[in-house]
């Protein structure tokens, strides 16, 4: 493969150079990865529920098309992925952070 989503092979760096401090400026954020992903920010207090595990219900979530919602801390940072379950509530997925690494 020479692309996966927006990601190319040209742009890539190789894994012996990640040690090199220049290959910090090829990172990219992590919400880039998720094309096609609707996205949610929220503060801090919020992010803390949703990285703890609690169930947020459909008010608490803005509308989206799908199941699925990434979501972003006030930084713009990619912090957890949302899911939907069957009876309509919402759940963490995946923790990208957990709480205390948060200000």
């Amino acid at each position: 493969r020479t692309r996966v989503g927006p990601f190319e092979a040209a742009s890539a760096i190789a894994l012996d150079a990640l040690a090199d401090p220049i290959a910090d400026d090829h990172l990219r954020p992590a919400i880039e990865a998720l094309t096609g992903w609707e996205s949610w920010h929220v503060e801090d207090s919020l992010l803390r529920r949703i990285l703890d595990g609690q169930r947020l219900s459909d008010e608490d979530v803005p509308r989206v098309s799908g199941g699925r919602l990434a979501v972003l801390d006030t930084r713009n940072i990619l912090r957890a992925l949302l899911k939907r379950l069957s009876d309509g509530t919402w759940r963490c997925e995946k923790g990208i952070a957990h709480w205390d690494v948060l200000p």
